[in-house]
């Protein structure tokens, strides 16, 4: 949103502009800022709509403007997120300069401690950084001020087009908004004819994104590190994830957020490559110099915004999340973000119950032992506070009161109870069950925990993807030292494979604008082929864990037609998914809509595979065997799949079954 749209608002063509404003009211217009007094509010954002540009940035902004959830709500958080950084650099400049720690102990009041004319007398690197700091954000500010009327244009578009109001907005359904734009489009073509459906929108939303979900799900990017009685671990934090972004996005793409032509020409991948590894090697420079600064305010923020939670609630202290590696393993193509924070939130609790179930009685053991030590101590201290309320003045050490081991000693035994298993928790001892719950809403089940989801091996395994919010944390700082070294030396080395990635994932389709990622195109015609030719093809060219199968279905959940929907059959398998003729009817529909210019694939393939090629048009997607044997199953009408799995299954597997990706279970299963 902080990007200008008003250059994808108006055309450099001025006799186009004043035969699309002329039709307005028949105005005789000249000048199309004159003509603006003249029309209304509603007018102009509908010339708006007629003389976009750029329809990708036009589409992200749409959706950007969806998530803030109207004008005032962005304005507002704008307004709030930079009090919050000025709050936060402010008040750690004021306890780290102003507050003289050695005068701590004994102090009565706030001037006892505190240094008089504090930030004359701070360092000179101090205030140099406080005067950047200063700088950054006067212009950050001005950004923002000078962005408020190309956010009141969307909130026109919103407000007369689709017919959005501020108060609509908080409640509606992206779904509903993207019928809104269709229905939109279809009324009121440009010049370009493109017509608009949830598929080609929700590809140029993502262009980018798709790009990047393909290249975590391929395991391009070499994320280890070699750690000691570990062996090679897979890292990534928030910090990193950024410098790749940044490495990636403007090399790749263009300022209209298209691949570059260049990166298509197969022969200038040495020197694309040469480029992108001096970026790496100077974003690892770059995070040397300026990671520390952003972990400490990132810390600083955790730490000023969850105190309170952890004061009144210890438990929250074992609190877990999904790792940023997790998150990108789980995200479908085609899924934006917040409909995945959707997905991925409904399986917090499941996962919550699964980690619960694994017995640690060492462990237990050693913290009720804590518990009663502690306890002892504290029962003392606290009978002879009563009995002498001055005996909490009492030091037993120099400088630590009888009031200063209470405390301590109350919140060992807040955290060693929280970290106790509770009875209920093992009450239900069900592991495949609630791992099976946890796939339905996360789509991800590797084949090697088959059998195994008892075990703590998988325990472990998961917990590496689901882990604590303090060792997250204790990651973004170690991100220091590590961040570099992935950088300058795990990335560098794998350049090469980055841009044969983008050149062979590639694939040019007209309506969605140009170039996007060929996984996210779901070429089911290709997905049948796979079977009789899947010797041709190199296991490169396939997205791994059947992603592409699993997103396609997760797309139609979301995006079915509204028809299909309400005439599908409802029994347990086929439960909020498009199925048979859903999938061919749909299927049909976005292929038709896509196939003004045939799909070309810019992909490197070995000898065997451009001959057995030579006679086909098209390059068939590959697909792990199993998932095609579902496919192949789903599709196929003389079938009993549904009927012979529906009764061969036990009422409780009913309801682990149950969901969004019911179907796909039976795959995890086998």
């Amino acid at each position: 949103m902080d990007k200008s749209i008003y250059h994808y608002f108006n055309n450099d063509d001025t006799s186009n502009e004043n035969q699309d404003l002329s039709a307005f009211n028949g105005l005789p217009i000249s000048d199309h800022v004159q003509a603006r007094e003249y029309l209304t509010p509603e007018d102009l954002a509908q010339w708006r709509w007629s003389n976009v540009e750029n329809l990708d940035i036009f589409l992200r902004e749409v959706y950007e403007y969806y998530l803030g959830k109207g004008f005032f709500c962005i304005a507002l958080s704008r307004v709030l997120k930079m009090a919050t950084i000025m709050f936060v650099v402010i008040f750690s400049s004021y306890l780290y300069s102003c507050i003289d720690y050695s005068k701590l102990i004994g102090a009565q009041t706030l001037a006892d401690i505190r240094r008089d004319h504090c930030l004359a007398q701070t360092s000179t690197t101090h205030r140099f950084l406080l005067w950047i700091f200063g700088i950054v954000w006067v212009l950050k500010l001005f950004q923002y001020i000078s962005n408020l009327r190309f956010l009141w244009e969307l909130h026109d578009f919103f407000a007369y087009l689709l017919k959005i109001d501020e108060n609509e907005i908080q409640t509606i359904s992206w779904q509903q908004v993207v019928q809104r734009i269709i229905k939109l489009r279809t009324s009121n073509l440009t010049t370009t004819n493109i017509k608009l459906d949830a598929h080609s929108i929700v590809n140029r939303i993502m262009r980018q994104e798709n790009y990047m979900i393909g290249l975590y799900n391929k395991s391009v990017l070499d994320l280890t590190i070699e750690l000691p009685f570990k062996g090679k671990q897979p890292f990534l934090t928030k910090t990193l994830e950024w410098s790749i972004d940044m490495c990636l996005s403007d090399y790749i793409f263009n300022d209209k957020g298209m691949i570059r032509p260049i990166v298509l020409q197969e022969d200038k991948r040495e020197l694309l490559s040469l480029g992108l590894k001096r970026r790496f090697q100077f974003a690892a420079i770059l995070n040397i110099i300026l990671a520390p600064f952003a972990v400490f305010y990132a810390t600083l923020y955790y730490f000023f915004r969850h105190f309170n939670d952890y004061k009144s609630d210890p438990k929250n202290l074992g609190a877990r999340q999904y790792t940023p590696l997790a998150e990108w393993k789980f995200r479908e193509l085609n899924e934006l973000y917040h409909l995945f924070r959707r997905r991925i939130s409904m399986s917090y609790e499941p996962a919550q119950w699964y980690i619960s179930l694994f017995p640690r009685e060492k462990t237990e053991i050693v913290l009720r032992f804590i518990i009663f030590i502690c306890s002892s101590f504290a029962a003392v201290l606290g009978m002879l506070t009563v009995y002498d309320p001055e005996f909490l003045k009492l030091e037993i050490r120099p400088d630590q009161s009888v009031l200063f081991y209470l405390t301590s000693l109350g919140l060992a035994i807040a955290v060693a109870r929280a970290m106790l298993s509770s009875p209920q928790d093992q009450a239900i001892y069900q592991p495949e069950a609630a791992m099976h719950q946890i796939a339905e809403f996360t789509h991800y089940l590797p084949e090697e925990w088959e059998s195994k989801l008892h075990t703590e091996q998988v325990k472990q395994e998961f917990s590496k993807l689901y882990d604590m919010k303090l060792k997250i944390i204790l990651r973004e700082l170690l991100s220091i030292i590590i961040n570099p070294i992935i950088l300058g030396i795990n990335l560098s080395n794998c350049t090469d494979t980055i841009i044969d990635y983008f050149r062979e994932f590639s694939v040019d389709v007209e309506s969605f604008g140009g170039h996007v990622c060929s996984l996210g195109v779901f070429n089911t015609d290709q997905i049948s082929k796979v079977k009789a030719q899947s010797d041709a093809l190199d296991q490169y060219y396939a997205s791994q864990d059947g992603k592409m199968l699993k997103s396609y279905i997760n797309f139609m959940n979301e995006y079915g037609s509204k028809d299909s929907k309400s005439q599908r059959p409802r029994n347990r398998y086929r439960r909020d998914i498009i199925l048979e003729n859903d999938i061919e009817e749909d299927t049909a529909s976005i292929q038709s809509s896509h196939s003004e210019r045939p799909i070309q694939y810019s992909q490197r393939l070995n000898a065997s595979s451009r001959s057995a090629m030579m006679s086909s048009q098209t390059v068939p997607i590959r697909l792990n065997e199993s998932v095609m044997d579902l496919y192949d199953k789903i599709n196929d009408p003389q079938s009993s799949f549904l009927d012979n799995e529906e009764t061969s299954q036990s009422p409780e597997d009913d309801k682990v079954n149950d969901g969004v990706l019911g179907i796909l279970n039976n795959l995890y299963h086998k």
